[in-house]
């Protein structure tokens, strides 16, 4: 079980802190309002941390486990259950069965943009790290983020199926009363109706999340978890 996985406990604070500045569009249709949240990255407040991040993606990539393991704190946070620091971390970067959705995990986060939650602390990705502004009722659980701004929702489970929306960062309801295979999720579409999506491009506030801090001028992986 990957870590963090079934955890149903109170979603952290550190989690729903509020960037300042950021710009959050509601473009409004005749059924019901369009929630959006664009895409948003401070990394740039901090020229270590923009290099820090981007040595770390690139050894992500490479599958570099002494470079990554290494940027770790040492008594890294792995889940809500307990597994933490560096030995873990790692074993679960070679562990059979575990390592190759980890290390895709951990590009996937790496990838996107962040905030800061303090001046020596920084949230990635955003959409784990902020709420949605006007909308206090966007449960953690029951929303999906749309990241990208051509992601397609499908009338069934298939890609070959029709597409029912063409979707740009919205911030989207589940639908739990349909049944859905591995890897889907079934939505509320904006202007009405359920759609059903898959791939990267639909992200969970629940999904992975990292928390990297700077100890004494240098940039670490504090948290890397799923789950609340």
């Amino acid at each position: 079980m990957m870590a963090g996985a079934g955890t149903r406990i109170a979603k952290p604070l550190i989690w729903r802190s509020l960037a300042a500045g950021l710009i959050v569009l509601f473009a409004c249709t005749g059924q019901a309002a369009e929630r959006r949240l664009p895409p948003v990255d401070e990394a740039w407040k901090d020229p270590a941390l923009e290099t820090f991040r981007k040595k770390l993606l690139a050894a992500v990539k490479r599958r570099d486990i002494k470079y990554v393991v290494a940027r770790a704190a040492r008594n890294i946070r792995l889940s809500f259950g307990g597994y933490a620091g560096r030995k873990t971390f790692r074993e679960w970067l070679t562990l059979e069965g575990m390592r190759e959705e980890y290390w895709r995990e951990l590009e996937g986060v790496f990838s996107l943009g962040g905030v800061f939650t303090g001046k020596d602390t920084f949230c990635i990705p955003y959409v784990a790290c902020i709420d949605v502004p006007g909308c206090p009722d966007c449960d953690p659980y029951e929303i999906v983020y749309v990241l990208g701004d051509n992601a397609k929702a499908y009338a069934a489970m298939n890609t070959k199926s029709r597409v029912v929306a063409t979707l740009s960062y919205h911030v989207l309801n589940m639908d739990y009363s349909k049944e859905v295979i591995e890897g889907w999720m079934a939505v509320e579409l904006p202007r009405g109706g359920v759609g059903y999506v898959t791939g990267p491009e639909f992200r969970s506030p629940l999904d992975y999340r990292a928390l990297l801090r700077k100890r004494k001028g240098q940039w670490q992986i504090d948290v890397f978890v799923a789950g609340d």
